[in-house]
């Protein structure tokens, strides 16, 4: 990741548009993927890197993002339901799948499934959000 696509990033996240989440969650998948392509270590600290800085900009921002589109009075049980059940779930089952998809398919298909996963929840997920902020603009 280059100084200017960081820079780009930053920017993104400090202006929290909607769309903001898929932003994320497609850097975080491209980084994954592109683990398919290292092949000397040089490389696989340039693949972390590119997918370290996702995950650090997705880990201080998905708790305000649940709080943004949740009701006030319920606030604590859609963090409690969202990040608790949510990261327990996928940490019991990621090891599992992957281990599974590595065993029979190759290390290439492991990340190219983390591609399609990332994008397919960062595009769940700017449809909830898009359905959260309009049941709360019904409402209020």
């Amino acid at each position: 990741m280059s100084v200017t696509e960081a820079a780009a990033t930053l920017r993104e996240v400090a202006e929290t548009s909607n769309a903001w989440p898929f932003e994320e969650a497609r850097r975080l998948g491209i980084g994954f993927y592109l683990t398919t392509f290292a092949h000397t270590k040089s490389a696989y600290v340039a693949v972390c890197a590119v997918w370290t800085c996702g995950e650090i900009l997705r880990a201080g921002l998905v708790g305000a993002v649940i709080a943004n589109i949740s009701p006030a009075q319920a606030r604590a049980r859609y963090q409690s339901a969202v990040m608790g059940l949510g990261y327990g779930t996928a940490s019991l089952l990621a090891p599992v799948v992957g281990t599974r998809v590595f065993s029979t398919f190759g290390a290439d298909t492991v990340w190219l499934m983390c591609l399609v996963l990332n994008l397919l929840g960062a595009v769940w997920l700017v449809s909830w959000m898009q359905r959260a902020y309009a049941s709360r603009l019904e409402i209020g």
